[in-house]
């Protein structure tokens, strides 16, 4: 018998490494299995538990949506929390009219705060992006040399400025 072995693990030409590599792991998966048939498995929670948990989370949600409601009240008129029923409803509600609002406040800035390329100084040209004391110079010198611009568009004849650098100036200026 062990001739016979012997003579075939020489066909297969396993390594003594190998061999010790697949016997160990051969045992390593026996002890799993025998341990497997001693453990029981382990059993889902029965529907007492289930619900015990349900209420439970029920109960911490009511909690969190009571805590919400009283640091909205706080925070918005009362006016607001009494027509709106959830929580959810008014914060939505109240996110659009912020967005809008500043949506508002940004274009008035915006009309408010164009520059005229052909009066503005220096020190204002360079509060438009991208415009530094080099650029705000080069308008100047070509505003003065061809009586003023007569398009923004005639901007990118200023060296330096490209089709990119008009596009961030375009919505902060006018003629």
């Amino acid at each position: 018998m062990n001739r016979r072995l012997f003579f075939w693990l020489e066909k297969l030409k396993i390594t003594p490494s190998e061999r010790i590599a697949v016997v160990s792991l051969m045992a390593v998966l026996s002890v799993i299995s025998l341990l497997n048939l001693f453990i029981e498995p382990t059993t889902a929670a029965n529907a007492e538990q289930y619900e015990a948990i349900r209420q439970e989370f029920e109960k911490r949600t009511a909690m969190i949506e009571q805590e919400e409601a009283q640091l909205m009240s706080r925070y918005y008129p009362e006016k607001l929390s009494a027509t709106i029923s959830t929580v959810a409803e008014r914060d939505t509600l109240t996110s659009k009219a912020d967005t809008t609002e500043k949506n508002k406040k940004s274009e008035e800035k915006e009309d408010a705060s164009l520059i005229n390329v052909n009066t503005a100084s220096a020190q204002q040209l360079e509060t438009l992006p991208g415009i530094g004391p080099v650029y705000s110079k080069r308008i100047i010198a070509y505003r003065e040399s061809n009586d003023g611009f007569k398009t923004v568009d005639e901007l990118i004849k200023i060296k330096g400025i490209g089709s990119k650098r008009l596009e961030n100036i375009r919505p902060h200026v006018e003629i």
